[in-house]
């Protein structure tokens, strides 16, 4: 039963989303060409927490999936306790297919990207602050030419959406060794987060842009936003 509610809940979410496309930047992986649940380049998408399937009506810490009430007591992805106070760890810290909401909605070609991609992709493109009243955010070029769109989605935090249209937030697939954070990109009109990358509260909800491995040769086509 708990399979059979788990893929009813990515089929009501795939209703009015549009296909997503690989596109090559000439990095080590191909992005999506919008966001997990987007019905455009310039749609935020849905918000999720990090690890959750689905978007809800507040994100907060006593709600969140993989919390027992508080991060006292995490119940996955809990890979460190240097002060032995909290529940055993698990060793786990990039989320699992099953827990990923790209590999869950998109497929089995796609995922959450990881910590070290978020860095590629600030390092090795151009990025251009588009400051469309109705949909800002950054269009990324690749070395090859090449471009996405990032829209500046803002953050749920419980259940307020905050920054919308002046920063960008989006989850990685790693937590990191404390359980109540995981990495992200997050970006504003003058800030690229990068070398220091965010980390945050994995109960918020953010956005998700998915990417495949550079072998899936036959889902890139190229293009520029």
């Amino acid at each position: 039963m708990k399979h059979l509610l788990c893929i009813v809940t990515v089929l009501l979410l795939s209703v009015n989303v549009a296909a997503q496309q690989a596109v090559d930047l000439g990095l080590s992986v191909l992005w999506a060409d919008c966001n997990v649940g987007a019905a455009g380049p310039e749609d935020a998408g849905i918000y999720v927490a990090w690890g959750e399937l689905q978007p809800k009506d507040e994100y907060l810490m006593k709600n969140y999936r993989f919390c027992a009430g508080e991060f006292s007591s995490p119940t996955k992805y809990f890979a460190y306790d240097a002060n032995e106070t909290f529940t055993e760890p698990d060793g786990k810290t990039v989320l699992e297919p099953e827990d990923d909401v790209a590999t869950m909605m998109l497929g089995s070609g796609w995922r959450s990207p990881r910590h070290e991609e978020f860095q590629e992709l600030a390092d090795s493109c151009t990025w251009e602050w588009i400051a469309d009243e109705a949909h800002p955010g950054y269009r990324v070029t690749g070395p090859n030419g090449n471009s996405i769109f990032l829209p500046a989605a803002g953050i749920y935090t419980g259940s307020k959406l905050m920054f919308n249209g002046h920063e960008g937030y989006y989850w990685s697939s790693q937590s990191l060794y404390v359980p109540d954070n995981a990495y992200c990109l997050r970006f504003t009109p003058r800030l690229i987060a990068h070398p220091n990358f965010k980390s945050t509260r994995r109960f918020n909800g953010y956005t998700v842009r998915a990417v495949a491995e550079a072998r899936a040769a036959q889902m890139i086509r190229p293009m520029n936003y």
